[in-house]
């Protein structure tokens, strides 16, 4: 955050000083100290300074730098006794020249480089460091559970419960382990206040297209899961904008290829996506107008596999 605020701060001193072009502030400090002048860097509308009559000015001499959107910058060359006076805005330089400025902003923006690159390189580290965060704060969970079981004095008297959910389909199962172990137990329906884990129940097909659900937000436990529809609509829609069966078999080669090689455990659903992505465009790309790796298939008939 720091060297972006360095960053913008110089490229706003850039702006400002870049109307009055490379020049040495040691020079004009020097020139001040040696003459009877303060030098004085002013802008204004090219109209108004126009208009302006600067002939009727003793102590003070103007002189036009540059004229850009509109406005004119200018240097003025004021006596130091003199109680003359301009109404045009004065321009407050930075402290730096041209050169120093841009030599900074080159500095910053090579660490800025440096830095996103570094960022980049550590992205592959946060997948392993939320799992690990996650495992960790279920741990944490658990000792504190039974840790709260623990006979004390402040415990003694006390009705301890944990509460938890389960899926609707290991109802039974659970009921039969509480049972077995003579647990005391209430199950209810969930309320639409409460909280709910979510987890997604869709076949093999559908479970594919949960990685393009989870980009977004997971629904409400209470709401429609929509992982079946995006299943039907998003590969119609991904091959109608690829629309070309070339690329679809490349799209489908390197899937099935990654399938056996390294798309496997988690990474399997992003290879059958994949795949059933490419053979959607394979299927498009000779539907909607017929084109492979951009060669059409209507006008090039002469091509014994297009005829």
């Amino acid at each position: 955050l720091t060297l972006y605020f360095l960053y913008s701060r110089l490229k706003k001193e850039l702006s400002i000083i870049s109307p009055f072009g490379n020049f040495s502030f040691d020079k004009i400090k020097e020139l001040q100290e040696k003459t009877d002048y303060d030098i004085l860097f002013y802008s204004a509308a090219i109209r108004e300074f126009n208009e302006y009559d600067f002939n009727s000015l003793k102590d003070i001499f103007a002189y036009p730098i540059k004229e850009e959107s509109g406005k004119v910058y200018f240097i003025v060359f004021k006596k130091k006794v003199t109680e003359e006076t301009l109404t045009f805005d004065i321009v407050n330089m930075p402290s730096k020249s041209y050169d120093d400025i841009n030599k900074e902003i080159s500095r910053v923006e090579g660490e800025i480089e440096n830095n996103e690159n570094e960022i980049i390189k550590s992205q592959v580290y946060i997948k392993a460091i939320d799992e690990e965060i996650d495992n960790l704060n279920i741990y944490n969970h658990f000792e504190e559970a039974k840790e709260s079981f623990i006979s004390s004095e402040s415990t003694e008297g006390k009705i301890l419960y944990v509460e938890a959910y389960i899926p609707k389909d290991k109802e039974t199962e659970t009921k039969l382990f509480l049972d077995e172990k003579k647990i005391a137990y209430i199950m209810e329906e969930p309320s639409k206040t409460d909280n709910v884990p979510v987890e997604l129940k869709n076949n093999k097909y559908a479970g594919a297209y949960e990685i393009i659900t989870k980009l977004f937000q997971l629904p409400n436990y209470f709401e429609i899961d929509l992982t079946p529809m995006i299943a039907v609509f998003y590969p119609l829609f991904f091959s109608f904008c690829f629309g070309d069966s070339g690329y679809g078999l490349v799209l489908t080669v390197m899937s099935i290829i990654g399938l056996f090689t390294v798309l496997k455990g988690k990474m399997r659903g992003v290879g059958i996506l994949a795949l059933t992505l490419g053979i959607c465009t394979i299927i498009m790309g000779i539907i909607n107008g017929g084109s492979v790796f951009g060669v059409t298939i209507s006008a090039n008939t002469n091509i014994p596999l297009f005829a």
